[in-house]
Parts: structure tokens; C-alpha cells; sequence
């Protein structure tokens, strides 16, 4: 079965150096719901920051069947991995960024997938 494809906008970042995440619709993507097998695409709208990698926290197992990466279109895409337990899974992961000025910094968002299931 085709998993359905999701879009997280990255359009800025407030002073407290956390990202501005929203879906397509303009709402809070901090904790996106997904489900087995679907396409996650990371897409940076502001131009004053750099986008330099988004990874899965090491301290978690491999929820990605393809980890994210960057596309030529500068976009970012990852597909979410099958798992037979069925259960709901938190993925904590990071996106490494860079502001105009130069400096680093990270957000830590996360995805839940399968969040229709009743957890154990």
C-alpha cells in the first residue's frame, strides 16, 4: 500500500532559536502524525537559514526506510519504515541549521507514527 506524502515548511526560526515548522496548512508541525510507509518532505522557506542535516537522534532505533536527505531541489525527503508490531512509535530526531550569521544550532522536533493505534 502507497503511503501518503507529507510536507513540513520551515519558515523561519524565533528568538529562542526554535524552528518555525508548519504543514500546508499552516499549522504547528513540532509533532507531525504519519503513518508506515509514508514520505515526509522537508522544504526551507526562509531564506536567511541553511538547512545543513536532519537525522535521527542516535539513542533511537532506525525509524527511516530512507533517512532523510537533500534533494537537488533543496528540499529535504525521508520515508518512514514498516514495522509489524503495528504500535505507535515516536520518532525523536534534530534538524541542524544554520542562521545568516553564521551560527549553528539544532531543533528537536518529533513524528509519531501510527498514532490511530492504542499504545501498549
Amino acid at each position: 500500500m502507497k503511503g501518503k506524502t507529507y510536507e513540513i515548511l520551515i519558515t523561519g526560526h524565533q528568538s529562542n532559536r526554535k524552528l518555525v515548522l508548519q504543514d500546508v496548512s499552516g499549522k504547528n508541525a513540532d509533532t507531525l502524525d504519519v503513518n508506515y510507509g509514508d514520505l515526509i518532505i522537508w522544504t526551507n522557506t526562509d531564506p536567511d537559514i541553511t538547512i545543513i542535516k536532519i537525522k535521527e537522534n542516535l539513542l533511537t532505533r532506525n525509524h527511516f526506510k530512507d533517512k532523510p536527505t537533500l534533494q537537488p531541489t533543496q528540499k529535504w525527503k525521508g520515508k518512514v519504515d514498516s514495522y509489524i508490531d503495528q504500535k505507535i512509535h515516536i520518532i525523536k530526531y534534530f534538524i541542524k541549521w544554520k542562521d545568516s550569521e553564521g551560527k549553528d544550532d539544532t531543533y528537536d522536533p518529533l513524528i509519531r507514527i501510527n498514532p490511530n493505534q492504542v499504545g501498549d
